[in-house]
């Protein structure tokens, strides 16, 4: 009779290892899907000529990622600038998407985006949105 009940005591603590065992490889699959999602940063931007082209090139330098350039119906020179800067730092081109809500114009941006995260970035460098 001990020996049966140290059988089903040996079985139990196996399926206990095993379960645990699948438990921390389930664990480390999604760690490392996690690694390897794509970020896409959303840069928005509408009559900011003077100061564009340094924290364009400082966020460039800063992430390695996916940038999607916006220009949301400037009047200065802005949209042209966000040409030139993404043809120079080798960008997709820039979506001219006009006056359209931000939430809209996120959600096109984010359609554009090769990237399965997308995050709006003021043009500080500074996280604003997570999505």
């Amino acid at each position: 009779m001990r020996e049966g009940a140290f059988f089903w005591g040996l079985l139990a603590l196996a399926a206990y290892g095993a379960v645990a065992a699948v438990a921390r490889v389930a664990g480390l699959l999604a760690r490392i899907r996690l690694a390897e999602e794509r970020v896409a940063y959303v840069v928005l931007v509408r009559d900011q000529a003077e100061w564009l082209e340094d924290a364009l090139s400082r966020l460039a330098r800063q992430v390695d990622a996916e940038l999607v350039l916006v220009d949301l119906g400037s009047r200065d020179e802005s949209a042209a600038m966000l040409s030139r800067l993404a043809r120079r730092l080798g960008l997709a081109p820039v979506l001219e998407l006009g006056h359209l809500p931000r939430s809209e114009a996120v959600a096109r941006a984010a359609a554009a985006a090769s990237a399965t995260r997308v995050v709006v970035v003021d043009l500080n460098g500074e996280l604003e949105k997570e999505g």
